[in-house]
């Protein structure tokens, strides 16, 4: 069976599974998410639910204008440590949110290099990532429940949050499209990055989802759409 490496290397050679996706691969969309809302209401710092909600509901629009329930899906989660960290749990995002634990059965673990380079290069590095991967169906991922823990990440208070499992940082989580080549990340509740190996996949996703396009890099992708 194919795993998540071999397909990365086939379709997306090059690419390292991490943050800034659209740094890596020619044909990309970068969205951001509840323009013109505030993160807190108006004279306070409460946070402002109107924002999550639109957050929430974008990103499930978008990401299912992308997976229909027979796509094959990689769903991969990063967990990133520190060398001297032991650590051999299974990630708790697979339990909660992948009901058949006959799919969950499929989980495989692997150790990478940490993705992100040292703000001192002198310094040594002393970590490294546990990437875990699962092959299934989109139908059998709970999607809705991964994407709003994704749309709280940075807000503590906020439910349903996926556990850090004792790593380093937030978990960041990858939905690859095996079926239609396209690599869906959410950052966080800005936005989300898209990645694809053909640019006419792209298209009614621009063309749907255009008003949501980041500002800083719509031109590019506009120059990028209209010479294909």
């Amino acid at each position: 069976m194919l795993n998540s490496n071999d397909y990365l290397s086939e379709c997306f050679p090059g690419v390292i599974l991490g943050p800034s996706l659209i740094n890596q691969w020619k044909i990309h969309l970068h969205f951001e998410f509840a323009k013109g809302l505030s993160v807190h209401m108006d004279g306070s710092d409460d946070l402002n639910p109107r924002y999550f909600e639109k957050v929430f509901s974008q990103a499930l629009s978008i990401f299912n204008s992308i997976f229909s329930d027979d796509d094959q899906v990689f769903l991969i989660v990063n967990l990133y440590k520190e060398n001297d960290f032991n650590y051999k749990s299974k990630l708790g995002l697979y339990l909660k949110y992948i009901s058949n634990k006959n799919v969950r059965f499929r989980l495989q673990q692997s150790t990478l290099p940490y993705p992100f380079p040292p703000e001192d290069e002198e310094e040594p590095f002393n970590c490294h990532t546990i990437q875990y991967s699962l092959k299934c169906l989109k139908r059998d991922i709970q999607t809705p429940f991964i994407l709003k823990t994704l749309t709280n990440r940075d807000f503590p208070s906020l439910k349903p949050r996926l556990s850090n499992e004792v790593g380093m940082q937030y978990p960041d989580v990858f939905f690859v499209n095996v079926s239609k080549n396209i690599i869906f990340f959410m950052h966080d509740d800005y936005g989300c990055e898209i990645i694809s190996k053909s640019l006419e996949a792209l298209r009614p996703l621009y063309d749907k989802y255009r008003d949501l396009i980041c500002s800083y890099c719509k031109d590019s992708i506009d120059e990028l759409l209209s010479d294909a």
